[in-house]
């Protein structure tokens, strides 16, 4: 059968067109018999194309004719545009890959493509209806202002920077070709259909956006496109062409723009310059290249706008239409063809039938069984719909799940659980209304949906609530409450949820003997209680822990009794950098108000106060830790699937040590939403220290998928820095584009792959935008930090030393780590680092003192230090290892240091024990002492263990350059010479701009010129 040529026949899938259903569809136009090049026939209102029913005709171009349709299956009007296919379809592989790339592009800025098919009237195309009008309107109109055309252009850039990394390339990018609709979306059209279809310039065209490439039949690439933004953006800037000679043919001369002059946006102009090179060479690479140009200036325009004015040499935008002639009419053929390609927000059945082709064709079934052993009724809460205007009831639907919670005989679905399953499916996640409850419920095994909305008839809130019964599809009740003002309506909630549950079958006893008080529970505050929603929020699922303290704080000069909010700022308040003074405060005053939390709240902040006491708890830790696992136990009973009962229990776990136990409850909290990025981070360092680094990728991908904010691109471009580093660099750079200074870590991972994968400078400026601006001095003196750690990736150790003196500046100082020693022997080979030792010896007596004295080359010193430590301890045997190791007694150094090794798998993720920090400096003397004691083999397998994924840690970053040295000696001497080079060039890329006087840098050009001799 044809592709599309029975009704409702396509895609219908909520992940878009079919696999091939592109490709199939050029294939069968590239053979079928007749004249390309005819005029589609208009059809009348009514005309059925498959499954789509002609409403009206919309507009005429070279490339098709688009219509205004309705999709019968879903329900919702569409754009389809009747393709009429130039001389060559799907003419060769390269354009059938790139069909299938076209087919899959799915991003904000990009119209979405439906389906596709083919009808007795040709091959035709479904695209999402937008509302608005195209850019060719504005610029018709004359210039924009400075700040709108810059933030038009990054939008269509971001759309370019997606294509382009999935192989696509415009063609025909022009004004036309760009959307923006009444919400404010910027969207480009025809990504690509052009080329697809054969028609490689579109007759009726605008020849000004082509570029020289293409007026010669050279080879276009991403280029092609930067050039024509480029236009645009000149346009937007100044109302004129940049080459209004023969229309764009400035190839054949040596024509150049004009010189743009944007008052208030510097680099503009000479970016715009760039973009219109004639040679491709010699315009930034592809969309991602020029977003990472544009970005910086659009926010430097958000806190200091440009002079709205256009520039000096633009043309006065015409007073009327009718100074204009021709204006009109041109707008208006314009608007005609492109009109019908615009958003429409898809009616409920449209969702549903999507969740119903997905569920028939077995998709989405990923989604985990409900872990329900007590058999209790699971149940699906819908947001409340709300049309009141009155933003803060949204926190009406989180109060309504905390009271029928408190049920024995219910089961709640979460939040992030729904939202998880409703990612599976294809349905919106950010809200959870009626049409995507009832796909996700069905899917998530729940058998009943409860659909709430609040309505306002004068000052009177009136709520009602229906419960669908899912197996059945049918409406089992309904109830209703009415409340006289905002703070009514938390009582309202209490009765809501107490008839809900009798309705579900429950007796007023058994409601009785579980139920909570949500106003004194959580708080009397409707805003309060918004607010500490998207503080935890921002905490767990973006990891923007500076915002998150605000909304905290917020919440609670709301409510100054809101417990919950309490405990968490006490945890953010850590988090930041704050006095653990103010945290402990905090947490004390969450605990005093305990008895009137809701009972999963109240137990974890009571077993929490075992866990991690804020004051010493008398008793013994052994009994302390069963009571706690007790508890846990019961609290998973009660709440299986509540990904906060399960974070909390894997960090339970964490901190008695056991890692096992941790990792499953992480995991399952994963599968309730695998894009919690404070799990995700616990998740992959146990992997790390569990010997299992093959499971860390597949986790991280999958919470970029689910949640592709900062933080999560930052750790998935941190663990492909050293293996894939071109997908790791335009992670980096997307997650440093979304990141807020509050986000510092996403910054320093994005950061650290940049300068692993051999991009410093953008690294350094990243970072010092954390150092420089961020609002708290903590989240400041961290970024002081990390500009230290990346001068010492750099090979830089004076500067790095220098920087964190910066840091460290009026700071109390880490009593673990000497960092500032560890920066003074960079690139010191041989463990003779006098500068470090001199800030050893001056420095306080911290732990590992002794060892560290040892390693760079003080024996007396290291000597004296140890003379205290008890025999046995973890710094003593730290400093008897090491001072084997320096002194080449290799037969006591091997398996002293193979048992600190061995001792730091046992090590505790996160719990402040110093001793992973001396990982990798370990790691280089076992390698060296194995290689020097003959074993290069064994001695390579450890070193090749000792590769750290990116340069994060100030430990990886002083140790790495020496690690790759001794390797580069051990690939010699086992006869490899090409991985030596290997090594040896990997160090000195990231040395390329080292200070003058290393040893170890001079040590590695040395060895790599003698190595380049004997490989020729």
């Amino acid at each position: 059968m044809r592709v599309g040529e029975s009704a409702g026949e396509g895609s219908g899938s909520p992940r878009g067109v079919r696999p091939g259903a592109l490709t199939d569809l050029l294939r069968q136009v590239a053979e079928a018999p007749g004249v390309r090049e005819a005029e589609p026939a208009p059809l009348l209102p009514g005309t059925l194309i498959g499954r789509f029913e002609v409403l009206r005709e919309l507009g005429r171009g070279g490339f098709g004719v688009v219509y205004e349709a309705k999709d019968r299956a879903l329900g919702r009007q569409v754009a389809l545009k009747l393709v009429r296919p130039g001389a060559a379809a799907a003419e060769d592989g390269k354009v059938a890959r790139e069909a299938e790339a076209i087919a899959r592009l799915s991003h904000p800025n990009l119209i979405t493509l439906h389906d596709v098919g083919r009808s007795k009237h040709g091959p035709y195309l479904v695209f999402e209806l937008l509302r608005g009008k195209t850019l060719q309107e504005r610029v018709d109109d004359g210039p924009l202002p400075v700040q709108e055309a810059v933030h038009v252009a990054v939008e269509v850039a971001r759309g370019l920077a997606h294509a382009h990394a999935e192989g696509v390339v415009h063609r025909d990018l022009k004004p036309s070709n760009v959307f923006v609709t009444n919400k404010g979306q910027v969207k480009v059209l025809d990504f690509g259909m052009a080329h697809a279809f054969g028609r490689r310039r579109l007759s009726g065209g605008t020849p000004a956006y082509m570029a020289p490439e293409q007026w010669e039949d050279d080879p276009e690439d991403e280029r092609t496109d930067v050039f024509a933004l480029g236009v645009m953006l000149y346009r937007m800037l100044s109302g004129e062409y940049p080459f209004p000679e023969g229309q764009g043919r400035w190839s054949a001369g040596p024509a150049t723009a004009p010189k743009l002059e944007v008052p208030g946006a510097p680099g503009l102009a000479e970016l715009v310059d760039r973009m219109l090179e004639k040679a491709p060479k010699g315009r930034p690479r592809d969309g991602a290249a020029v977003l990472a140009a544009l970005a910086p200036i659009e926010e430097s325009l958000r806190t200091e706008p440009a002079d709205r004015s256009a520039p000096a040499h633009a043309p006065r935008r015409p007073a009327t239409l009718d100074e204009a002639p021709g204006l009109a009419s041109a707008r208006g053929r314009l608007a005609a063809l492109l009109a019908g390609v615009a958003l429409l927000a898809a009616l409920p059945g449209a969702a549903w039938y999507l969740w119903k082709q997905a569920s028939d064709r077995g998709l989405g079934t990923a989604a985990p069984p409900v872990v329900n052993p007590e058999k209790r009724t699971v149940v699906a809460v819908a947001d409340f719909a709300n049309d009141t205007g009155e933003k803060q009831l949204g926190a009406l639907t989180g109060l309504l799940v905390t009271s029928l919670e408190q049920s024995r005989k219910l089961l709640l679905l979460t939040r992030g659980r729904m939202a998880d399953v409703a990612r599976q499916l294809g349905l919106p996640s950010e809200a959870i209304d009626e049409v995507t409850g009832r796909g996700v419920g069905q899917r998530a095994g729940a058998a009943v949906l409860l659909i709430p909305t609040v309505h306002k008839l004068g000052a009177t809130y009136v709520v009602e609530l229906r419960a669908l019964d899912l197996a059945r599809d049918q409406y089992r009740f309904t109830v209703k409450e009415t409340a006289g003002s905002q703070e009514d309506l938390i009582g309202l909630i209490d009765r809501l949820s107490d008839r809900t549950r009798e309705e579900l079958r429950e007796t007023p006893a058994e409601v009785a003997s579980a139920r909570v008080e949500v106003g004194k529970a959580l708080s009397h505050s409707l805003e309060a209680y918004q607010h500490y929603l998207k503080g935890r929020d921002l905490r767990l699922k973006q990891c923007d822990n500076l915002a998150a303290e605000k909304e905290q704080r917020r919440a609670l000069d709301l409510d100054p009794e809101f417990g919950a909010a309490h405990m968490e700022l006490g945890v953010l308040i850590l988090y930041n950098g704050g006095t653990l003074e103010d945290s402990t405060a905090h947490f004390q005053a969450a605990r005093k108000l305990t008895g009137r939390l809701p009972e999963k709240e109240r137990r974890i902040v009571e077993l929490d106060t075992l866990v991690t006491p804020t004051v010493p708890i008398p008793g013994d830790r052994q009994q302390q830790r069963q009571q706690v696992m007790i508890g846990l136990d019961e609290l998973m009973a009660r709440y299986p699937q509540d990904e906060f009962v399960l974070y909390w229990g894997g960090w339970a776990h964490l901190v008695f040590g056991e890692w096992l136990s941790a990792l499953d409850s992480y995991r399952r909290s994963l599968e309730v939403d695998p894009g919690q990025c404070y799990v995700v981070s616990f998740v992959t360092q146990l992997l790390e220290r569990l010997d299992r680094p093959d499971e860390v990728l597949p986790v991280l991908r999958r919470a970029v998928e689910a949640r592709p904010n900062a933080v999560n691109r930052a750790r998935l471009a941190q663990a492909l820095a050293g293996t894939q580093p071109e997908e790791a660099t335009r992670q980096a750079r997307e997650s440093l584009l979304l990141a807020t200074d509050g986000q510092a870590s996403a910054i320093w991972s994005a950061a650290c792959a940049l300068a692993t994968t051999g991009f410093p400078e953008e690294a350094v400026t990243a970072e010092r935008r954390v150092a420089v601006h961020a609002e708290a001095s903590p989240i400041r003196e961290m970024g002081w930090d990390h500009l230290a750690v990346l001068a010492a990736i750099r090979g830089r150790p004076r500067e790095a030393a220098a920087g964190y003196h910066v840091a460290a500046t009026g700071r109390r100082r880490d009593p673990n780590i000497n960092r500032r020693a560890t920066l003074l022997a960079v690139g010191r080979a041989g463990h003779r680092a006098p500068l470090a030792v001199a800030e050893l010896r001056g420095g306080p007596d911290i732990l590992f003192k002794s060892g560290e004295l040892a390693l760079y080359g003080d024996s007396q010193g290291a000597a004296e230090a140890a003379a205290p430590l008890t025999p046995g301890s973890p710094a003593e045997l730290h400093y008897r290892a090491i001072r084997a190791a320096v002194e080449r007694r290799w037969g006591e150094a091997i398996p002293a240091l193979r048992h600190l090794l061995d001792e730091l798998k046992g090590v505790p993720v996160g719990t402040g024990d110093p001793r992973p920090a001396y990982r990798w400096e370990i790691q280089l003397l076992l390698g060296e002492a194995l290689l020097e004691s003959g074993n290069s083999a064994e001695a390579l397998r450890v070193l090749q263990s000792a590769t750290p994924a990116g340069l994060c840690g100030l430990q990886a970053a002083a140790h790495f350059p020496n690690i790759l040295v001794t390797r580069a000696r051990t690939h010699e001497r086992l006869g490899h010479p090409a991985d030596a080079l290997r090594d040896l060039d990997r160090l000195l890329a990231l040395w390329k701009d080292a200070e003058p006087g290393l040893p170890l840098h001079a040590e590695a050009k040395a060895m790599r010129a003698r190595l380049a001799v004997t490989a020729k």
